[in-house]
């Protein structure tokens, strides 16, 4: 037994612990972390009514009816907040890239704060893309006035061929929104 306590004692190499930056505050961020939607989207279901299946989409891009999220549930107030984050992760299921824009607006009085472009688009076959929208104070103003998200899509055809509605109506893509934000703790 005693033999074996030296061996315990020298084989625990305390500076293989950053004891230092253990113990500082200031190298410690949690993070406020909080859904704004998800979901699962046909593209029968968004897109414009009556198009027959023989519709080739144009080189431009068929617009999809927008998808409008409420963010009730979803605020924060605190001078602890520097800065913020949307998060949104695609899965394209389609043949196609989307372009995709995120806004902040009022349902109730059509009001649009402010709006955020995915660059590049999604790209077709995409799973899990993240794209992440940096948030400077005036727009975590506009997401504090808002009361809902709109999700705007537009399907890009590929320049390798043309292709009907028909082909893509039963396809689909996802897509998640989260709100991120680093907390000053020394702020609290």
């Amino acid at each position: 037994m005693f033999l074996l306590m030296p061996v315990i004692f020298l084989s625990c190499n305390l500076e293989d612990f950053n004891l230092q930056k253990i113990a500082r505050p200031d190298d410690i961020i949690p993070v406020y972390s909080a859904p704004i939607g998800f979901g699962t989207f046909k593209i029968s279901d968004l897109a414009p009514a009556s198009l027959p299946s023989t519709f080739l989409i144009p080189a431009s891009g068929l617009t999809l009816q927008p998808v409008v999220i409420s963010k009730s549930g979803t605020s924060f107030t605190s001078a602890a907040i520097d800065s913020a984050y949307l998060v949104t992760t695609f899965t394209n299921n389609t043949l196609c890239d989307i372009a995709f824009e995120l806004s902040f607006i009022s349902s109730s009085t059509g009001t649009h704060y402010d709006t955020f472009k995915a660059i590049p688009d999604i790209a077709a076959g995409s799973k899990e893309r993240a794209v992440r929208f940096n948030l400077g104070p005036n727009d975590i103003n506009a997401l504090k006035r808002a009361t809902d998200v709109e999700l705007t899509f537009k399907l890009l055809p590929p320049s390798s061929g043309n292709l009907t509605y028909g082909v893509l109506k039963s396809d689909s893509f996802t897509v998640s929104i989260i709100f991120y934000a680093p907390v000053n703790i020394l702020k609290l």
